[in-house]
């Protein structure tokens, strides 16, 4: 039949590999502010507290827990980066040795490292998919929203269909933008998570 291509299971628009992936970067970078809100006042301020008492010794726990719960978040890290973005990161080696050693373990730091910038690089891709997602609202609405309204003011203006045209026109741009910069942010958070992690 000559309809049969329009409706079979493997065609739909979802279950394209393209669009699922633009999927879980848009999930990575939406579910990236508000983990960062979590882990980094608590490696901040975790790791700040630890300073300030270290001079009686008893920072030196509040490091160990530090960086016991960087090392437990960076496992949930790891697994998400490597689920929704497609990077491959190998989990790391067992700590081992007595109690400077794994002080002094710099992929433990490096883990608190990231865990801190998961905050300002989740601002930023959540920045930009909610712009994205709001410049390609309003331009589809566009129409709609200023039917009947004075848009002699207006970009592309005075007439209706300039408008349109103009407003219509940048949200477009927008959806045909969107999954390279949303590509180009959730990339930079990968490779930080590569190096870092």
């Amino acid at each position: 039949m000559w309809y049969w291509p329009l409706v079979r299971t493997d065609t739909y628009v979802w279950q394209r590999a393209g669009v699922r992936a633009f999927g879980g970067r848009v999930l990575f970078a939406l579910l990236s502010l508000p983990l960062g809100l979590v882990w980094f006042p608590l490696v901040v301020v975790g790791l700040g507290v630890s300073a300030a008492t270290s001079v009686v010794l008893v920072g030196v726990a509040g490091f160990l827990a530090v960086l016991a719960f960087a090392r437990l978040m960076a496992k949930v890290e790891r697994a998400r980066v490597r689920v929704l973005l497609r990077v491959s990161l190998p989990d790391p080696p067992k700590p081992h040795g007595g109690l400077w050693r794994r002080l002094g373990d710099r992929r433990r730091w490096r883990e608190a490292l990231y865990l801190a910038l998961v905050l300002p690089m989740g601002a930023l891709s959540s920045a930009v998919v909610f712009l994205l997602g709001a410049m390609v609202v309003r331009g589809a609405t566009y129409p709609f929203a200023m039917w009947g309204e004075d848009i002699s003011s207006a970009w592309g203006g005075p007439t209706w269909t300039g408008a349109v045209i103009v407003h219509s026109g940048i949200g477009l741009a927008a959806a045909v933008l969107a999954p390279w910069l949303v590509r180009l942010v959730t990339d930079l958070h990968g490779r930080v998570a590569r190096r870092l992690l």
